[in-house]
């Protein structure tokens, strides 16, 4: 029998050496319909310019998909203060932070990342 797990799963990535950690929520029907769009472009057949702007379009849809699906931000500050998701999906330099949280939530809504494990 198949038995999957969904839940709030602990996360960390490194940006600029630094750990950055979070809990993430594997994404919903309707948060996938809307970024997996931009997911499945083909990054390698771009230049920079085109690369900088999918990934600024990218953190734009952040904005509609973090609130529901990442919680509990730490390792990272703005003005001394842990930024929001409004913060992470507007500020230019947490773009790829941004990016990256959301390719992670690709991953934890995969079947794979869901199984059980024995």
């Amino acid at each position: 029998m198949l038995n999957l797990l969904i839940g709030w799963k602990e996360w960390t990535t490194e940006i600029s050496g630094h750990k950055i950690s979070m809990e993430l929520y594997p994404l919903s029907n309707e948060a996938m319909t809307v970024v997996s769009p931009l997911m499945a472009r083909d990054i390698n057949k771009k230049d920079k310019v085109a690369l900088y702007l999918e990934t600024f379009e990218m953190q734009k849809l952040a904005a509609t998909v973090l609130p529901a699906h990442a919680r509990n931000l730490s390792g990272i500050a703005i003005n001394g203060k842990t930024p929001t998701w409004e913060q992470v999906a507007k500020e230019a330099v947490l773009a790829e932070l941004a990016v990256t949280i959301l390719g992670q939530l690709f991953i934890v809504t995969s079947i794979k990342e869901t199984e059980e494990k024995n």
